[in-house]
């Protein structure tokens, strides 16, 4: 039965347009693998060596076990975001002799073939080989394995857990990740030292291998909880029995008293509300908002408040405007039959994405206790995305969309991107710094971001005749775009 699954599996990625699409993209992923593969080989090879230096006179195996209790909520984290777990389109299936628990246990298995799973192998298995077995005897060797092992199972299971929890109750994930990013802020700022408490856990958990256990058996009792959760979702009608999902009980028309692209608005925000992958950009772009609490330091410079501006006021501009007419590609002739223009559209589009660097500019003013000047630059920076970044995105789309599903995939699922969704990030990260360092040349620090404010207000008074421009350009590639957004 596995084989029956792998199969069609394999055949549905060998028949799937996707593999000769995106080459580029195909291949920076591989690149990166490689990257982090290698860079943990290294660091496994000497993390011995490197914890005995740091950690002087204290037990490196404990130190070691304390780092694996913290790698496994971070490691939560970073899969809600980056991992694509396996699905299976079940309707075919409904009709053949196949058994629910068959298909449940198919896709709980198949998710211990991701990366993430692999990865902390290049650093776990060199330290045992070069380390461990040098310096510790074999039942110190056997717990640790088993720990880490354990966490790596227990990690996967319940991001697995959460990613599919996510889809009913979302403000679960949310809460999760707030908590993490919380103590992970507490902890940087030497707020809490958690790390004594963490490390007695950790001695108590490698005193054998039946207590190094305890995270294989977490691991179980999760699979087991998501075994009996897939053999009750597995029917023809999931869909519809979970209901609309979040925010459709949420009475949206706000924008609609402002004419057709104020109806657009509203089905704009409705989407970002509703849509698993709209949604989890939103949550991604919310979180963006704490990134100054690690990035900026006394030493920072001025590229790194530029950046950190960028980030503030247009994440949300970034995440959701380089798919811009993507998000609308399951119903864009239906949109264009209408009586909307692409101009309607465009302006929609503008206008809504303009509004989410205005909240996330006011979301960051408690910065102002913080660091004034990162609300400084923050302000300058509003101006800015608020009319050349979201221009060039539409530019972009006037010359290049490709169709995705908004349902499917997480925060950093890259259906739907091209070679030039990774162009566009130099010339709306190069522009304000090159017009920084012109204004300081002539004035210093504030001459430099009046430049960049100054080149936003352009943009601004003149965003509709470049709306017109992006518009023109759609034209001339309207046949080309819509037929993309037809294929399957």
């Amino acid at each position: 039965m596995k084989s029956f699954f792998l199969k069609h599996a394999w055949l549905g990625f060998r028949r799937s347009p996707a593999l000769t699409q995106n080459l580029l993209q195909t291949v920076l992923l591989a690149f990166f693998a490689f990257y982090f593969a290698v860079s943990f080989l290294i660091l496994g090879l000497v993390s011995g060596e490197i914890l005995e230096s740091l950690f002087e006179g204290r037990n490196t195996l404990h130190i070691a076990g304390a780092f694996l209790l913290y790698y496994l909520p971070i490691d939560i984290l970073t899969r809600y975001f980056l991992q694509k777990f396996p699905t299976l389109s079940i309707k075919p299936y409904l009709l053949l002799p196949v058994k629910r628990s068959r298909m449940a246990r198919y896709l709980l298995l198949r998710s211990l073939a991701s990366f993430f799973n692999f990865l902390p192998l290049f650093l776990i298995v060199p330290f045992y080989l070069v380390y461990l077995t040098e310096n510790y005897g074999g039942a110190d060797q056997i717990s640790f394995l088993l720990l880490a092992i354990g966490i790596i199972l227990s990690s996967n299971y319940i991001s697995f857990w959460v990613t599919k929890g996510s889809d009913l109750k979302n403000y679960y994930a949310g809460s999760m990740i707030g908590a993490i990013l919380i103590f992970i802020y507490l902890e940087y700022e030497g707020i809490i030292s958690t790390l004594p408490a963490v490390e007695s856990t950790a001695e108590f958990l490698l005193s054998g291998p039946l207590t190094a256990s305890v995270f294989i058996a977490l691991a179980l009792g999760v699979y087991t909880a998501l075994n009996g959760y897939f053999k009750k979702q597995l029917h023809i009608n999931l869909q519809e029995s979970q209901g609309g999902g979040f925010g459709s009980n949420l009475k949206l028309g706000w924008f609609g008293r402002f004419g057709r692209p104020g109806k657009i608005m509203d089905l704009e925000l409705r989407l970002i509300l509703r849509a698993k992958r709209a949604r989890a950009y939103l949550l991604s772009s919310v979180i963006v908002l704490f990134f100054p609490l690690f990035m900026i330091d006394e030493s920072s410079t001025e590229v790194i408040y530029i950046f950190a501006g960028l980030l503030i006021t247009g994440v949300i501009a970034l995440n959701h405007g380089q798919l811009l007419l993507s998000w609308n590609a399951l119903h864009f002739d239906l949109l264009m039959s209408r009586g909307n223009t692409i101009r309607d559209i465009f302006r929609a589009k503008y206008y809504f994405l303009a509004l989410t660097c205005v909240l996330m500019f006011v979301l960051s003013l408690p910065y102002f206790f913080y660091e004034p000047r990162i609300v400084l630059y923050s302000a300058a920076l509003l101006l800015f995305n608020a009319s050349f970044s979201i221009l060039i995105y539409m530019l972009l789309a006037s010359f290049n969309s490709l169709r995705i599903d908004p349902n499917e995939g997480g925060a950093f699922s890259l259906s739907g991107f091209g070679a030039a969704h990774y162009l566009i990030g130099i010339p709306i990260f190069i522009v304000p710094i090159v017009l920084f360092y012109a204004g300081k040349l002539i004035g210093g620090e504030m001459t430099g971001l009046l430049f960049i404010a100054g080149f936003g207000i352009l943009g601004i008074v003149f965003h509709q005749q470049l709306i017109d421009g992006c518009t023109r350009f759609f034209e001339k590639n309207r046949y080309k775009i819509s037929a993309a957004f037809r294929k399957e």
